[in-house]
């Protein structure tokens, strides 16, 4: 088969009706294929999981047990194949860099969705119709905040695509813009700024994400459920903001004063750098992945420097240096979910955040894990039939996600 034929077979496997020939012919040429092949053709299984799913058309009923095990195993067996290879398969897809690793893993998914549909249609279920269970669908989160000023005045941010800046307010020396979902800070008037240190706070809500430009031209982008407090203007020998929930930085560069993001106990310093910081209070652990140049982190008892490309876990008041997936670690800022080895609860965690709904379980979080990305512009009913190509069920009652055991 050829990659072309492929593609057009990728609805009929998706559906469950490809024939046992084309199967066959599928399962071999996916055993033969190269890396980007795989990923071309996992681009365009996507695209199709995401229509099928608006159109209500896919399968419904899987059994994910054996398949959950089989994903565990063959990923494990060709990522170790991929450390050994000395070829690095890289494309262009969405800002995103595809190694032959996630090519690898790529081709476990495809294999194993399509196991399970064509499982799906020799299995029946007590499953509830998918039009009833996600009846209350919710809408995909959307760039939204509230930004407090120093004097408690609450400014909403809402959508918006408009060109133009528009004012919002004067402080200190700064006046206060909105333009494209991004919050800038710009000394553009004659005003002497006032002595003291003034702070402002720009926060999301469960399904929101922002962007600020600070005084200083630092880029910050603001995950969902995230708090940011700077001030107005920096003075001193740092620039000091602190921060609840998940952020991008591009950290403007000024060798004199260091920028530091206080988290907790800890602290990131950098002078001039690309990072992401994740300190949800709901995970384990905060997480700094650095992209480019270098930084520090730290709490009152230790720090670590990192490099680009490492990752930062504290833990139990310890530092955990380690290799980061910085696709995976960036992919909310690109506009996707991405898992790799994740439990549900996690997966449901980020889910939820997104669309500002609850998470709860018929009996206890299922405990397999799973490999994959979904585009966070789909509707919450979109998600979770992706997700139930895995072997997951759910239904949707007002904002209440409920977790089944099926």
């Amino acid at each position: 088969m050829t990659v072309t034929t492929i593609e057009f077979l990728i609805p009929q496997l998706i559906q469950g009706t490809a024939t046992d020939a084309q199967v066959a012919a599928f399962e071999q040429w996916l055993s033969q294929a190269d890396a980007a092949a795989v990923v071309y053709i996992l681009d365009k299984y996507r695209e199709q999981q995401l229509l099928l799913a608006q159109t209500s058309q896919m399968p419904t009923a899987f059994d994910p047990q054996q398949l959950h095990r089989q994903i565990e195993q063959q990923i494990d067996t060709l990522e170790k194949s991929a450390d050994g290879a000395n070829t690095n398969v890289q494309r262009q897809w969405h800002a995103r860099i595809f190694t032959l690793r996630t090519a690898a893993a790529a081709a476990v998914i495809v294999a194993l969705i399509t196991t399970a549909l064509l499982w799906s249609l020799r299995n029946t279920t007590t499953l509830a119709p998918v039009a009833e269970r996600y009846k209350n669908d919710l809408p995909a989160g959307a760039n939204k905040a509230i930004l407090t000023l120093d004097d408690g005045k609450k400014i909403v941010l809402q959508p918006s695509a408009t060109t133009h800046e528009v004012a919002l307010a004067k402080q200190d020396g700064l006046e206060i813009t909105n333009q494209q979902n991004t919050v800038q800070y710009q000394s553009n008037y004659k005003h002497v700024p006032t002595t003291k240190m003034v702070y402002n706070t720009l926060t999301t809500p469960k399904g929101g994400q922002y962007q600020i430009v600070l005084s200083d031209g630092t880029k910050v982008w603001l995950n969902t459920a995230s708090q940011l407090r700077f001030p107005v203007a920096f003075s001193g020998n740092e620039r000091e903001v602190s921060l609840t929930g998940e952020a991008y930085f591009e950290v403007a560069k000024n060798a004199h004063k260091p920028f530091v993001v206080s988290v907790g106990d800890t602290k990131v310093t950098v002078l001039g750098t690309h990072f992401n910081v994740n300190a949800y209070t709901d995970e384990q652990a905060i997480q700094t992945t650095l992209v480019e140049g270098s930084v520090k982190v730290s709490d009152k008892q230790h720090s670590e420097l990192l490099t680009p490309g490492n990752k930062a876990t504290y833990r139990n008041n310890q530092f955990e240096i380690n290799a980061a997936n910085v696709d995976m670690d960036l992919a909310w800022k690109s506009g996707f979910f991405n898992f790799y080895k994740a439990d549900v609860a996690t997966m449901m965690r980020q889910i939820a955040r997104w669309y500002n709904a609850e998470v709860v379980y018929e009996r206890d979080a299922p405990t397999s894990r799973y490999v994959g990305e979904i585009d966070r512009t789909a509707t919450l009913a979109q998600t979770l039939k992706i997700l139930e190509l895995s072997g997951l069920h759910f239904t949707i009652e007002g904002n209440k996600i409920t977790v089944l055991n099926k």
